[in-house]
């Protein structure tokens, strides 16, 4: 879980161990991004209120309009519930005459998710809250950086300045003006994409969570077979 989660426990826990993800399904793109002439901003998540997509659709109408380079793609399923919220969405960047910027890709299969996700440049996750939210994690994994909202394990995960930056969840000017910077990052160069894939392979990764499972064991009992954790680990999630 997260930091803030276990400060609301009722006594202090021993440990908080964060989830991992599986970097071998999580890895960069093999398709150049130094070279690219636009730039990809991306959110993954169901469509609705809740995670903040129409955050991201007014964040990047800020971006677009000092931008022409730059597009966007939202994943994630549209329930009849929120085809209202949509319907609000697709008018407003029709009247920004962003339309043909934006598209909306609805719910993707998980591995045409990693491959499509791994071309984009920039990941955006502004939900007002999150229990933990990995989808900045996977996308780190794949040497994106993020701009999210301070809720989550966003708040453990994000370096401002380094894989990304935080910005309050309700701020949509704060939030375009992170984007821009974060446009700035030496997107897509070896040496980038390399830090950030390590620094989730440390704290982020599947391995890591599985080696702070196990140490615990190891304190509560003072013996532990770890070779149940030499087998490989994987992951399957969908994008709602």
């Amino acid at each position: 879980t997260t930091q803030a989660a276990g400060a609301v426990l009722p006594v202090e826990p021993s440990a908080i161990i964060p989830h991992g993800v599986d970097l071998e399904q999580f890895r960069p793109s093999l398709s150049p991004k130094t070279q690219k002439s636009r730039r990809t901003l991306a959110c993954v998540g169901r469509v609705r209120e809740g995670k903040g997509t129409h955050r991201f659709v007014n964040a990047f109408i800020k971006v677009a309009r000092q931008r022409d380079d730059v597009d966007a793609i939202a994943f994630g399923m549209i329930k009849p519930e929120d085809a209202v919220f949509h319907r609000r969405l697709l008018r407003q960047l029709e009247q920004a005459g962003l339309s043909d910027r934006f598209t909306w890709a609805g719910e993707v299969h998980h591995a045409d998710l990693v491959e499509r996700l791994g071309v984009c440049d920039v990941l955006v996750a502004l939900p007002a809250y999150e229990p933990f939210g990995v989808t900045p994690i996977e996308a780190m994994a794949m040497g994106i950086p993020s701009v999210c909202s301070y809720t989550g394990c966003f708040v453990d995960l994000i370096k401002p300045g380094q894989n990304g930056y935080l910005v309050a969840h309700d701020d949509e000017v704060a939030a375009a003006e992170a984007i821009a910077k974060a446009l700035t990052l030496p997107l897509g160069k070896a040496e980038f994409v390399h830090k950030l894939r390590d620094d989730i392979n440390q704290r982020f990764s599947q391995k890591a969570e599985a080696e702070a499972i196990l140490g615990i064991y190891r304190q509560l009992s003072g013996r532990y077979d770890d070779s149940a954790f030499n087998r490989p680990f994987s992951t399957s999630r969908s994008t709602s």
